[in-house]
């Protein structure tokens, strides 16, 4: 009997393994195609092995995501992961293309294919301490911040997308932090009161909050030691500007660690719940109103962050607020779409200086990604030079202007192998496939589609004489590294883009936010892009989140 019993184990083991297939299907990835393996048995996906070579932020977050809910509709007719569309669109598509293979009857997946819609379900309330809306390099840090603070609060951090980052994730350096240790070994002398004179010229407000550029500046004079706490080592310096080191950004390299931070604390993290109402009663805060999915409830607390970030992704506020920028790509997150200017509006909560947007003035128009390096020139379609390049950051409004008035509102930036060579930051970027690479003058136009090559041809020639000194540049260019005189050269196509929102809610040097009348809205605070952010988005960012955390974390205490 013993005998027969492993027979059978081991004919239905067999009969399994057997009715088991494996096949591959492809589909689009942001950088390059995605494979995905499909398993299936009995007609139901029992794995999915997924191969992408786009090895970003966000695809490593995403693919696990919609990966499980593939699995568990048994289909890929799911939602993206917000946040991650193209790369969810990918998957899906890959997924369908296997199915295919095998018979089966597949809807036609697109980019905005999403699951079936469910009844909508109203979720008990929930009762908390401290709410922080968002879950980028400010939410994070505010949570943090909170509950470092207060370590008997309740903290919960919702994000509407359904991975956190915001658009810290993108940034390459970590720009105006002041006082720090590599600053010391590379015999960097710095301090806040420096850093606050700095900001006092940079300043282009008519009125600027000095109270809050003296926060600002403090905060960020004190922030290195706790980045180091939270193992967070920005060890390559350039004057003010901050990398991991000099082959590693420090963009996604905080965002990881800040989310290891916020779970290490125990801060209750629920992504793809977006914030759709903001309950304010006779001028105190009491909570949110919250929504994932099919599920809306109220989520009620002492204390409110507001990090929800800027409104670059919002074309209709863009519109309204900076008509003149309405047609430019932007560089943000899709998330950035100013979902809480209506509830500030709403609840008679103070706004400012929303027309104030800055421009990156070149952007890859193809991944949306800043571009820059050491040494370079911007040519136009017909390849000509328009502007003197090394006023691209410094007099942005000429650069901007210049750039848009060439064919097609863009312009190449050209470098040479030496330039490829130096910059680390070139070979990201052509890891990801912006740059277009000609062994020739003549080559390198013809993938360009130039009018011809003898524009281009000029271009080197002349500035080649400038760079020895045989002749003065036209633009009044007079810093140059190296010339253009043999190849292979390397472009990419660059268009003006909107960076970030400097205006948002009026908040304090406290991360206060304030009624229309100047009024505190108590139990209210706001950091990040959301506010009025003076300068030096990302450190801002970080720093009035912190601010914001320890603020919330007394005023419970007191309350």
């Amino acid at each position: 009997m013993k005998k027969y019993s492993i027979y059978i184990c081991l004919l239905i083991l067999t009969t399994a393994y057997c009715s088991k297939k494996t096949i591959e299907g492809t589909g689009p990835g942001y950088i390059s195609p995605i494979t995905v393996k499909l398993s299936m048995s009995e007609g139901q996906i029992i794995d999915l092995d997924i191969i992408e070579n786009d090895t970003s932020y966000i695809s490593k977050r995403a693919i696990p995501i919609i990966k499980e809910r593939i699995l568990t509709a048994n289909s890929p007719v799911v939602d993206n992961v917000s946040g991650a569309s193209y790369t969810s669109f990918g998957v899906k598509l890959a997924v369908a293309n296997a199915l295919k293979k095998m018979g089966k009857d597949v809807e036609k997946i697109t980019l905005t294919t999403k699951a079936p819609e469910q009844e909508p379900i109203e979720s008990p309330d929930v009762q908390t301490d401290i709410i922080v809306i968002g879950g980028g390099p400010a939410g994070l840090t505010a949570a943090i911040s909170a509950k470092e603070n207060n370590t008997t609060a309740n903290v919960i951090l919702v994000e509407k997308l359904d991975i956190l980052s915001g658009n810290g994730k993108s940034d390459r350096t970590f720009y105006d932090l002041v006082n720090t240790e590599a600053q010391k070994k590379a015999n960097i002398e710095d301090s806040a009161d420096k850093f606050y004179g700095d900001l006092v010229k940079r300043s282009k407000e008519v009125n600027p909050d000095l109270d809050r550029m003296r926060a600002y500046a403090d905060g960020s004079a004190t922030l290195d030691p706790w980045l180091r706490d939270h193992n967070i080592a920005l060890d390559y310096v350039l004057k003010r500007t901050h990398q991991a080191k000099s082959n590693s950004f420090a963009g996604v390299y905080i965002q990881d660690n800040l989310e290891i931070a916020a779970k290490k604390v125990g801060i209750d993290i629920r992504t793809g719940t977006k914030a759709i109402d903001l309950f304010v009663e006779a001028g105190v805060v009491k909570g949110i109103r919250a929504q994932k999915g099919n599920q809306t409830y109220n989520i009620y607390g002492k204390a409110v962050i507001v990090a929800t970030g800027g409104f670059s992704h919002n074309k209709d506020y863009i519109k309204k607020y900076a008509p003149q920028y309405k047609d430019l790509l932007t560089s943000n997150s899709k998330g950035a779409t100013g979902s809480f200017i209506s509830l500030f509006e709403k609840n008679n909560i103070a706004l400012t200086n929303m027309g104030v947007i800055n421009v990156y003035p070149i952007i890859s128009d193809r991944t949306r990604e800043l571009i820059s390096t050491e040494d370079y020139i911007l040519v136009n379609q017909e390849g000509l030079r328009t502007f003197n390049e090394t006023t691209t950051f410094t007099d942005r409004n000429n650069s901007v202007s210049n750039i848009l008035a060439q064919t097609g509102q863009k312009m190449y930036l050209i470098y040479d192998e030496a330039d490829r060579k130096d910059s680390y930051r070139i070979a990201y970027q052509e890891a990801h496939g912006i740059a277009i690479k000609g062994n020739t003058v003549q080559e390198l136009a013809d993938k360009l589609k130039m009018t011809s090559s003898e524009g281009l041809q000029n271009t080197f020639d002349k500035y080649n004489k400038i760079v020895k000194g045989e002749t003065v540049d036209p633009f009044g260019r007079t810093t140059f590294r190296n010339g253009f005189e043999k190849g292979p050269y390397y472009a990419i196509s660059v268009k003006p883009g909107i960076h970030m929102t400097r205006g948002g809610v009026l908040a304090t040097a406290k991360a206060e936010v304030l009624h229309n009348d100047k009024t505190l809205v108590k139990g209210l605070y706001a950091a990040g892009e959301v506010a009025n952010i003076l300068d030096g988005a990302y450190v801002a960012a970080v720093v009035f989140g912190r601010i914001a955390g320890i603020e919330a974390a007394q005023y419970i205490q007191n309350n």
